[in-house]
């Protein structure tokens, strides 16, 4: 028998799908069914275009899909929830690392230059997309639970951000930072995908 889907994860633009790997084989050692969502190039970078393509692998599975969203993958995933068909198929979105409020790495000029200010992602502070997006995981009505899971010493998606309801910000301590590396976190985080706390 066939294991049930479970999540769906979607990275973001730095370390790609590797990034979420980890997470998909410790979901599956669980007994759950972990899906990635190829990670987005650079060169032809679009929340929104990206934000498509996972809304149509959702439709592809049954309800009660969790979304996870490493990084920018967590901007995608709340954009997906807007439609509220989708919101009402996916009862769960766990975030790390998301820049909620934007990111300073999206103005041209950035010390951090990743080719985000060269491209239409318009991540920056502030920004249409940043607004949409918090209007998303603000909304009081939505039909999905949330958390948003930040490491203090990140410096693309710094703790905490004001775009996200602190009660649904859950601080991991100083050093816990690398996804991909930490196995710690990675279990962490799985279990908040899994059970919801």
């Amino acid at each position: 028998m066939p294991k049930p889907i479970h999540s769906l994860l979607v990275a973001g633009v730095a370390g790609g799908g590797a990034t979420v790997r980890p997470l998909a084989k410790k979901l599956e050692r669980a007994g759950a069914k972990a899906i990635v969502a190829r990670a987005p190039l650079i060169r032809t970078l679009s929340v929104v275009r990206e934000a498509k393509k996972v809304r149509a692998m959702i439709l592809k599975q049954p309800e009660g899909l969790t979304l996870f969203g490493y990084s920018m993958g967590g901007l995608i995933c709340a954009l997906v929830l807007e439609e509220p068909l989708i919101a009402r198929r996916v009862p769960r979105l766990v975030t790390y690392g998301t820049p909620f409020d934007g990111t300073l790495v999206a103005l041209p000029g950035a010390l951090f230059d990743w080719g985000l200010s060269r491209h239409p992602p318009d991540m920056h502070p502030g920004s249409a997309l940043i607004e949409r997006v918090a209007r998303v995981i603000n909304d009081p009505h939505r039909p999905w639970s949330f958390a948003a899971v930040n490491g203090t010493g990140d410096i693309l998606a710094p703790f905490p951000q004001g775009n996200v309801p602190a009660r649904e910000t859950i601080e991991v301590p100083h050093g816990h930072t690398s996804l991909l590396h930490d196995e710690e976190l990675q279990n962490y985080v799985t279990r908040l995908i899994l059970i919801g706390g």
